[in-house]
């Protein structure tokens, strides 16, 4: 599936739930506009995400469709608009880094062709703010910015998304996010990151 068809499905599924449920309240962390039922604030302010991404599209969607770890994220609400909170997420890397004997430098696995990185937890660690634009609408960006261990380098990200309540405190996230690593040393075949589709849940405590 090309990334323009991707992008274009992602976009008509988002305006669909938009016109059949335009007026829901936005889903977010309780906070003292929406107090919530228990008795701490700080618990009333919190909420956790977790996605599944598809693969990285840099130059290329040959690995498009290998899905694996989007972002797991737990963060605070300062006020309705902004949370503010930390973010761990797999791999920027498509494949396994290799150390080329001659040249000294570690690469990616150019023979490799599976994208074997995908489902590798816990590669990158960041802070992260998302900020919800529209009151009446779930729509949110956010920004990432940490280190990548596997990448050896600074990491940044920006992601558009919508969380969609469905049940309670619960609401189904979807989100386009583009990452890179940040003038890392390490010399790479296929540049890290790229652009991916994310889907996933989120908990408003």
């Amino acid at each position: 599936m090309s990334l323009h068809k991707s992008l274009l499905i992602f976009m008509v599924a988002i305006c669909t739930i938009s016109a059949m449920d335009a007026q829901t309240t936005l889903q977010r962390p309780k906070n003292p506009d929406y107090p919530g039922g228990r008795g701490s604030s700080l618990v009333n302010r919190l909420s956790a995400t977790a996605t599944v991404g598809s693969g990285w599209i840099n130059g290329s969607s040959d690995w498009f469709g290998q899905v694996g770890i989007g972002e797991v994220t737990v963060s605070y609400a300062l006020f309705r608009f902004l949370d503010l909170g930390v973010s761990t997420s797999g791999s920027l890397l498509c494949n396994q880094p290799f150390e080329d004997v001659v040249g000294g430098s570690i690469t990616y696995n150019p023979i490799a062709d599976d994208c074997d990185k995908a489902w590798a937890v816990g590669e990158t660690f960041s802070v992260m703010a998302r900020y919800f634009p529209l009151s009446e609408l779930p729509a949110f960006a956010q920004v990432n910015g940490g280190y990548s261990l596997d990448g050896e380098a600074p990491f940044a990200s920006l992601c558009l998304g919508w969380g969609q309540p469905v049940w309670e405190r619960f609401s189904v996230i979807g989100q386009v996010r583009y990452a890179t690593l940040i003038s890392p040393d390490l010399e790479f075949q296929i540049e890290p990151g790229g652009l991916r589709l994310e889907l996933g849940v989120g908990w408003n405590l």
